[in-house]
């Protein structure tokens, strides 16, 4: 992987100031044999994907067809994107205030999980006007 003009005679200042990709990709070094892992207690979620994944290659393998990622909704998948900008005063601390309505936005995004489309969008808003309002009244 090499960007068009990539040169390799840069000095070490130059790198560290303007990584380029070819760089990343070096520095990763050899491709790790997975079987010579010794997965820890905290690894469970890694061991039971790649579990899955071993599966699904053997099934595949065997003829059937693999487990797709469906949505069984229409339209688009509803995700928590930053897709939500609120008018907040600041705050003295400012920091408090920042998680405090994020904390606020998830739970309305939390709460409109079944919801779908159109319904879900306006009950975004309208929850998000709510606690814009609230933080501009206080």
């Amino acid at each position: 992987i090499m960007e068009v003009g990539t040169r390799f005679e840069r000095s070490y200042e130059e790198r560290q100031r303007e990584p380029s990709d070819i760089a990343a990709a070096g520095s990763q070094g050899q491709i790790y044999l997975r079987r010579n892992a010794h997965l820890a207690t905290t690894d469970r979620g890694i061991a039971l994907f790649r579990k899955r994944i071993r599966r699904q290659i053997r099934a595949l393998a065997g003829g059937e067809e693999p487990n797709l990622p469906g949505n069984k909704r229409e339209g688009p998948i509803p995700t928590c994107a930053g897709d939500c900008v609120l008018e907040i005063p600041t705050a003295p601390n400012d920091g408090e205030r920042v998680a405090e309505v994020a904390r606020g936005v998830m739970g309305i995004y939390n709460q409109s999980d079944n919801l779908t489309g159109g319904e879900r969008q306006t009950h975004i808003e309208r929850q998000t006007k709510k606690l814009e309002k609230n933080y501009r009244l206080s």
